[in-house]
């Protein structure tokens, strides 16, 4: 089971041929905070310093109107170089002199983002994996967030819906796949406002993750580079994705480039060849040259010090004993893990772009690196930070507890109240607390020492590290032997999984039991899932029923101190027991079985819920209500760490009494934390959004979880 969790072996790459990360490879991605404010004009002056030592090859991805590669060949081209030194391609190009989403709509010429970022990975192969020194140079277009081109093949939740299904993103988001292997210079605005509209496109890329290595303003009579300059001088530092403080050094990654001729029809050649502008643009290239190879000898020592330093969890450490079973990820887009490796060579490091097949334990909702996500965490940070949590109210909290008993959220229908903690099996601990404690009121029990207060649950089961629920789970690897108090208090039933064997699906059931051998197969998934139809047949769910019965009767006669006080079921999904998928009659029949004895029945939806399986809750499969759900991972999109205990009225006033002993006594300082709320609101706003588009799509409610994970 461990090995889900270790290194590489949790990624798939389909890639025959990665990009080299070396010292004499550099590539640098140019932005601009604005259309037209000379990012054609830096990143020519940029190739003729390169040029000195490299030979350098220009793209420019989207073009609309015009030629800039032509603008580079002529002004980078002057001193005296071979032409073969210097490559630069136009990757897209359209005719109208105006917006790519626009130009692409007018000329119908679309390019989905898939198809553009295809192309520039192409060329960084193809550049990277040149004998020889070489730096590449990708010119944007427009602004930071300019729109990309637009198509109707872009159709995920972050792109614009719109009547024409033409969808698109700003350029930022189209570019987010290159994190990490291309630094960014930043063409800044000099003229009257431009420090405002500077510093957002600043904001802007570093929230996506961008490591803004320089920023280049033209001079003008503003004078906005020094205040640009004070401004990142400040003892509170601008800090990038990778966790490294940006402009350390504001003398040399803040730069100002003499004045062009106010004329454009005055040529620009005696411009790039003084001395001023010659020596501004070799020093640019050789501060990026430096910080490249500075940033590439810490990533090529990270390995050996995160083995030094860190303790994972789920992991054998003396199994690791060599730096390539570690997995280095630089960044991270999408469905997509950007891994170095090293390289064939056995010197520089190869990235790779692996896809995510444990969407990160589970916890990806709507992909990395989503930058609207990454906005509403950050609005909420920006506003509130943290906030105690207990008798306190905020906007976030109220909305999302709103929503999530709401029509649209897990608990539509039985839930009433929500409780906030920090991760799922903090959650999980709240939800046994619940569960028992309303037993032992409904049933007007003693807590005394005699009884022995127990669970029953599914066997292969897990709800996270805690003593509590880790007591809540049978003897395994996972907690026998990690905890001296650790000690099995349930009876933990073996149950019925579904699976396609020989291209049938059917029910295997489990070893010993009265069904074992019996043949039941399905038709389809939706035939499996149809409880309604099932039921009009009831006879298998009457065999589970007395099965599980039998099984009750006969662990709590076996002594008369123990006392099952909840029900623990993971519905239809069992993630530990390898991804198994439960007969969802079955554990309605468990459910029957707890009802009929007043036992409280858990829901664990950790894994499960939110959209996973194509519903919010396994209630809507089961066609049963829970007393206790509870809903972590794709709570927040994956981003923040956040769970969601919901349940019942009368569980909630389970804990009122007099006096604060009775009430509930759990939590931490971080319940119910602004950004987890908000990041959380918008998560759950675009798996509706998944959902719909389903829905339009015809796609089956069964296979949603295809999109999501």
């Amino acid at each position: 089971m461990l090995s889900r969790f270790i290194g590489l072996r949790r990624f798939f790459s389909s890639h025959s041929k990665n990009v080299r990360v070396a010292a004499d490879k550099r590539t640098d991605i140019v932005f601009g905070a604005n259309t037209d404010v000379g990012k054609t004009l830096v990143s020519a002056g940029l190739v003729r310093a390169a040029l000195r030592r490299n030979t350098v090859h220009y793209v420019k991805p989207l073009q609309c109107g015009g030629n800039d590669q032509e603008f580079v060949r002529r002004h980078a081209l002057l001193q005296p170089r071979p032409s073969n030194a210097l490559s630069a391609e136009i990757l897209f190009q359209w005719d109208t002199p105006t917006s790519p989403h626009i130009a692409s709509r007018m000329e119908n010429k679309p390019q989905s983002d898939k198809h553009v970022m295809e192309a520039v990975n192409k060329v960084l192969v193809e550049t990277t994996n040149r004998s020889g020194p070489v730096t590449t140079i990708i010119e944007t277009a427009g602004g930071v967030l300019s729109p990309s081109a637009s198509s109707p093949n872009n159709t995920s939740a972050r792109h614009a819906t719109s009547e024409t299904g033409w969808g698109w993103i700003p350029q930022a988001d189209l570019y987010q796949p290159l994190l990490g292997q291309t630094p960014v210079v930043l063409v800044g605005d000099g003229r009257l406002g431009g420090i405002s509209a500077t510093l957002s496109s600043l904001e802007s890329l570093l929230i996506r993750g961008y490591d803004v290595t320089a920023l280049v303003l033209l001079e003008t009579d503003y004078d906005n580079v020094s205040a640009m300059r004070e401004y990142v001088s400040r003892g509170h530092k601008l800090r990038a994705g990778n966790g490294e403080t940006l402009f350390s050094n504001p003398n040399d990654s803040v730069m100002s480039l003499p004045a062009i001729p106010s004329d454009p029809q005055v040529p620009l050649d005696e411009w790039y060849g003084s001395d001023a502008v010659k020596e501004r643009f070799e020093r640019l290239d050789d501060f990026l040259q430096q910080s490249w190879e500075g940033q590439l000898l810490d990533l090529q020592s990270l390995r050996c010090t995160g083995r030094q330093v860190l303790w994972w969890p789920f992991t054998q450490h003396s199994q690791v004993q060599r730096d390539n079973q570690v997995a280095l990820v630089d960044s991270a887009s999408q469905n997509d893990l950007n891994v170095l490796v090293d390289g064939t060579d056995g010197i520089c490091l190869e990235r790779v772009s692996m896809k995510d097949m444990s969407g990160s334990e589970g916890t990806l909702g709507i992909g990395h690196g989503d930058s609207s996500l990454a906005l509403a965490s950050a609005g909420a940070t920006g506003r509130y930070g943290h906030v105690a949590f207990p008798q306190t109210v905020h906007a976030p909290a109220v909305a999302l507890g709103q929503t999530l008993v709401g029509p649209r959220g897990p608990g539509q229908g039985w839930a009433k109240r929500v409780f906030f903690t920090e991760d799922a099996a903090s959650g999980m601990e709240a939800a046994l607390k619940m569960g028992m404690k309303t037993y032992i009121k409904r049933m007007r029990e003693e807590e005394n020492e005699s009884i022995e207060w127990v669970i029953c649950g599914q066997e292969n089961s897990y709800h996270g590290g805690t003593l509590g629920v880790m007591n809540a789970t049978e003897p395994s690897f996972f907690n026998d032997g990690q905890h001296p108090w650790y000690e099995c208090k349930g009876l933990f039933l073996s149950v019925p999984t579904l699976g396609f064997r020989n291209g049938v699906l059917s029910i295997s059931f489990p070893e010993g039991s009265e069904l074992e051998g019996t043949q039941t197969t399905f038709e389809s998934i939706d035939h499996v899932l149809d409880i309604d139809a099932r039921m009009i047949s009831r006879k298998l769910h009457s065999q589970y029923r007395e099965l599980i019965e039998m099984q009750w009767l006969v662990y709590e006669h076996s002594s008369v101190n123990k006392k099952i006080s909840s029900v623990v079921i993971e519905p239809v999904l069992s993630a530990v027991a390898g991804m198994s998928f439960v007969d969802p009659l079955w554990q309605k029949a468990l459910i029957a079985v707890a009802e009929s004895r007043n036992v409280p029945v858990i829901f664990d939806e950790t894994t499960s819920g939110l959209q996973r399986l194509g519903v919010m809750s396994g209630r809507d499969i089961l066609r049963e209500d829970p007393d206790i759900g509870v809903y972590s991972k794709l709570l927040t999109g994956g981003i923040l760490p956040l769970c969601a205990t919901l349940t019942t009225e009368e569980i909630f006033e389970t804990f009122l009494g007099e006096d604060e002993a009775m009430a509930m006594l759990h939590g931490s300082s971080h319940c119910a934390h602004a950004s987890g709320c908000t990041s959380a609101l918008h998560a759950l706003h675009a798996y509706d959004l998944l959902s719909e588009h389903s829905r339009k799509a015809k796609v089956s409610p069964r296979m949603l979880s295809t999109h999501i994970w």
